[in-house]
């Protein structure tokens, strides 16, 4: 039984990286940071163990400067390779007068480009919160952050969300992506999402791609960004940094090969 507090679950916390490539020439795009909890005796547990327990706004600005920081750890070892690494941040957090402020000078402080950092909110604590969050992402966005809507589809005020607040990008939820192997209500879904989103000059992540029967559907729809198993599994820091040097070794030797 778990008997752990908040606290004790925050310092245990860490960054796991699951990759995400360019639908189009199938090269490593980058990344989305996840947060795992790393339990002495349980192991590795995934965010449905201590999500529930950060209920605070406190503790979940806690948990996002956390993984910010080992964020931006990741980047600094990867910036001679340009990978774009997204992070979660529920939207109460993300909407407070001087958060954009902070990334941005944590960013700008470790000589990191923004653009390589893309902030993907979540709806977590959102509720009335649209002005302020409209604020920060506009900040953010001026400065060459990519911003995203997180799991899109998912909460109430998805739309509503999406009408009042500048995202450069969409990323659809995982469940979109599976039901539409075998539903089509949910296929009609996931394409009009996507062309919603064209429409709205956004770019589309869809998260949750398993087969290559996923992949060939959002490939179709024009989805720029994919990431799921079909590709690779989240991993710890230190396999990301490997996976990622062979990815683009294997990219250079690719296009070293078209190029002759």
């Amino acid at each position: 039984m778990n008997t752990a507090s908040p606290t004790e679950c925050l310092e245990q916390t860490v960054a796991y990286f699951q990759p995400q490539f360019s639908v189009i020439t199938g090269d490593l795009f980058g990344a989305e940071a996840l947060a795992r909890w790393n339990h002495k005796k349980l192991g590795i547990l995934g965010p449905f163990h201590f999500l529930p327990m950060m209920h605070s706004v406190a503790l979940r600005r806690a948990l996002w400067e956390r993984m910010l920081s080992q964020t931006l750890d990741m980047l600094t070892h990867q910036q001679h390779h340009n990978l774009c690494i997204g992070v979660n941040v529920s939207a109460d957090v993300a909407s407070s007068d001087s958060w954009a402020e902070s990334v941005a000078h944590q960013v700008s402080e470790r000589n990191i480009k923004a653009s390589t950092l893309a902030i993907e909110v979540t709806e977590d604590g959102g509720d009335g919160c649209d002005a302020g969050l409209a604020e920060s992402v506009n900040t953010l966005r001026q400065l060459g952050f990519d911003c995203a809507i997180d799991d899109f589809g998912t909460g109430f005020s998805s739309l509503q969300r999406l009408a009042v607040i500048p995202f450069s990008t969409l990323k659809i939820d995982k469940g979109f992506v599976w039901r539409a192997r075998s539903s089509s209500v949910d296929r009609k879904i996931l394409n009009n999402t996507v062309a919603l989103a064209h429409d709205l000059g956004l770019s589309v992540t869809a998260e949750g791609v398993e087969t290559e029967e996923d992949f060939q559907r959002v490939a179709k729809l024009g989805c720029e960004v994919a990431q799921g198993y079909y590709f690779a599994k989240p991993m710890p820091a230190d396999q990301f940094i490997a996976y990622s040097q062979n990815q683009i070794q294997y990219q250079h030797q690719k296009d070293f090969v078209l190029r002759a």
